[in-house]
C-alpha cells in the first residue's frame, strides 16, 4: 500500500516514525494545498500514532520483513487483499 524501495518507505519522514514503532494512523486529504505540499504530498498529510504496548513488535516487524502497519482509519481505504496484519 506504501510505495516502496527496497523494502522500506520512500518517504523519509514516515521511514523514521515507522522504523521507531509507529503506525499509520490516519490520512488527510486536502491538508496541504500550498504550492509545495501540492508538489511534495498532492496535498496530503498523515499521522502517526506510537502505542507504547505495540512499539517493540512494530519495529520487529518493519526490520525484519518490512511491514507497516496501518490503523484502522487507513485500511479502510485498502482493498482487502491488500492489507495482511
Amino acid at each position: 500500500a506504501i510505495e516502496k524501495h527496497r523494502g522500506k518507505p520512500l518517504d523519509q519522514v514516515c521511514n523514521f516514525h515507522i522504523g521507531n514503532g509507529a503506525e499509520l494512523h490516519n490520512i488527510h486529504f486536502a491538508a496541504d494545498l500550498s504550492r509545495n505540499g501540492m508538489n511534495n504530498s498532492f496535498g496530503m498529510m498523515v499521522n502517526y500514532l506510537y502505542n507504547m504496548d505495540q512499539l517493540k513488535e512494530h519495529q520487529a516487524n518493519f526490520e525484519l520483513n518490512y511491514t507497516v502497519p496501518v490503523g484502522p482509519n487507513v485500511r479502510r481505504w485498502l482493498p482487502n487483499d491488500e492489507y495482511k496484519p
